[in-house]
């Protein structure tokens, strides 16, 4: 009898504290998390960029001098191209990067590609350069890594020490569509003081600098993003000189840039660089918005963004020019492929998908698959966030420090109980 008290007594107290159990327990485990973050990355030995130092030398009074003829003349011949290659593909914030995050994932398993993979999360730490040590179980991998595809700022040599050998690419967006896509996804608008049914990206361009500080945006810079996850420093941003250097040195540190506005054309560049059939560049877009969520820019925004993230520009414009003389150089072949490419990614869309779920109300459409599609077709829509987060579990236990695992288990337990408290 007393037993069956005490057992009943239990439930009640803890039905009653739920809430408040939830809620410390989740509290401690932010904190706990953020003590182990510090820890985990206290041993980070800052690397400046080699580049930006170039930059502090030599734009004092020197003019930066155009490489594309010499860029595109490092290309091999489409037919002396080499297959099963490394890759190193630096994920810029919203161009097209989640897209080509689930077409390099394909590649990689495929191939079985050993992946580099973040030490927390799905993504590097991305508000410092890479560094060798941000990568899950570098002491034992050391170079033997073949694909790194997450978010992270590029810093070649020390993606160099992780993937040897690798072929670097990147993508970039109109710099107008990128920040109207950044805070759509974000839903930034939700941070700024506005009046009524206010555009929130009409709000926030009447005075960037000011509304930047109302946004607390943990995922890069919302000014010259691109550029910033390429590697350069805000600090730069305003010194035209230092910008111009900085794109230069991309043009030799990047294989190729793929142009988000052009992602057919540029992919079959990608088959060419890569050796791969059209299959592998196969794609159904991945993290596409909702209407609700998307904003049409006026003329003035769209001027305004231009002029916030000049550096951007200077980019994407450098970028998009020498993608077309790329395409030039292949002749009436790159049309052929073109058209190939394009009827090909037509069928498998038809293949796959049975609708596309475009409820106004959510953030992100949902594609839903035919009842009896094939295991290319899941292959094709698989969502890379559990992916890489179940390949970091698998790491974690053969190869992850006790530190590493104790940081697992506390990811895995916070997000469950989000999960539980929320639905």
């Amino acid at each position: 009898m007393k037993l069956h008290n005490v057992t009943y007594f239990i439930p009640k107290i803890s039905m009653f504290r739920r809430r408040y159990i939830v809620l410390y327990s989740f509290t401690g485990i932010l904190i706990f998390s953020a003590i182990l973050n510090w820890t985990q990355h206290s041993n980070i030995i800052v690397v400046p960029d080699p580049v930006q130092h170039v930059q502090r030398q030599m734009c004092r009074g020197n003019k930066a001098t155009k490489r594309d003829e010499t860029e595109l003349s490092r290309w091999p011949d489409k037919d002396e191209c080499q297959s099963n290659r490394n890759i190193v593909y630096i994920k810029v914030h919203k161009a097209a990067s989640s897209t080509m995050n689930q077409i390099l994932l394909r590649y990689g398993l495929e191939r079985n590609k050993i992946v580099a993979l973040p030490k927390w999360w799905h993504y590097f730490d991305f508000s410092k350069h890479f560094h060798r040590n941000m990568a899950l179980g570098y002491e034992h991998f050391r170079g033997k890594s073949e694909l790194l595809i997450n978010h992270a700022r590029l810093h070649r040599p020390e993606m160099d020490a992780v993937v040897e050998n690798a072929v670097y690419l990147a993508s970039l967006r109109h710099p107008a569509a990128q920040l109207e896509s950044t805070f759509g996804f974000f839903d930034l608008g939700s941070y700024l003081e506005k009046n009524g049914n206010q555009d929130p990206l009409e709000v926030f361009m009447s005075d960037p600098g000011y509304y930047s500080t109302q946004i607390n945006f943990k995922d890069g810079s919302l000014r010259n993003q691109q550029i910033f996850d390429l590697g350069l420093d805000p600090e730069y941003f305003d010194d035209l000189c230092a910008v111009e250097w900085k794109i230069q040195s991309l043009s030799e540190e990047l294989d190729l840039v793929l142009i988000s506005e052009y992602l057919d054309e540029s992919l079959v560049l990608m088959k060419y660089l890569l050796c791969l059939d059209f299959k592998d560049i196969l794609y159904i877009h991945a993290n596409v918005r909702s209407n609700k969520h998307r904003t049409a820019l006026s003329k003035t925004t769209y001027d305004n963004i231009e002029k916030w993230n000049a550096a951007d520009m200077l980019l994407y414009s450098h970028f998009n020019r020498t993608l077309w003389m790329r395409i030039a150089q292949f002749g009436e072949q790159f049309s052929t492929d073109l058209k190939t490419f394009k009827d090909l990614k037509a069928n498998i869309t038809n293949e796959c998908i049975a609708y596309t779920d475009r409820n106004v109300d959510q953030r992100l459409w949902k594609i839903r698959l035919k009842h009896h599609a094939t295991q290319f077709c899941k292959n094709m829509t698989r969502n890379t966030v559990p992916t890489i987060k179940s390949m970091r579990s698998e790491v974690i236990s053969k190869y992850g420090t006790i530190l590493d695992k104790v940081i697992d288990h506390v990811i895995v337990f916070g997000e469950n109980i989000v999960k539980r408290w929320t639905t």
